[in-house]
């Protein structure tokens, strides 16, 4: 009975939602899917390119360490290249003003017994191209 009313309760919320009209970019074409990432933070930048973070090892056939910039129609942003440690997942992505970039990346890291992982977590600041300025 529970089941059956939370469920009762889901769909009269989702048929109440107002239809929104949707429209596709058809010009938008970016091969990320490929490798089925996991994305933890995206950021579009003024020029209107993308900033894609998370556990990204490929986009297309391109390697890439976790953050990447994708121009406005999909395409990968050959002008910036991050490359760091290929275990860290970036988490989260700020703007700065003056163009530089702050990411917090994460890696998880075996304890010493061999019992659980603990988080490792950077903050690092980029140049405007991805070029690591700073370990914070």
């Amino acid at each position: 009975m529970r089941s059956f009313l939370l469920l009762a309760i889901a769909f009269t919320s989702i048929t109440s939602l107002s239809a929104q009209e949707v429209a596709v970019d058809l010009a938008f074409n970016s091969p990320l899917a490929l490798r089925k990432p996991y994305i933890a933070a995206m950021v579009q930048q003024p020029d209107g390119k993308i900033l894609v973070g998370g556990e990204i090892a490929y986009f297309g056939q391109v390697a890439q360490h976790g953050l990447l910039r994708i121009n406005a129609d999909g395409s990968l942003d050959d002008s910036f290249f991050f490359a760091y440690d290929n275990d860290h997942w970036v988490m989260d992505i700020e703007l700065l003003g003056d163009g530089d970039i702050v990411i917090m990346a994460k890696k998880f890291v075996l304890d010493p017994s061999h019992t659980f992982f603990s988080p490792l977590t950077r903050i690092l600041r980029l140049s405007s191209t991805g070029v690591i300025e700073k370990d914070i």
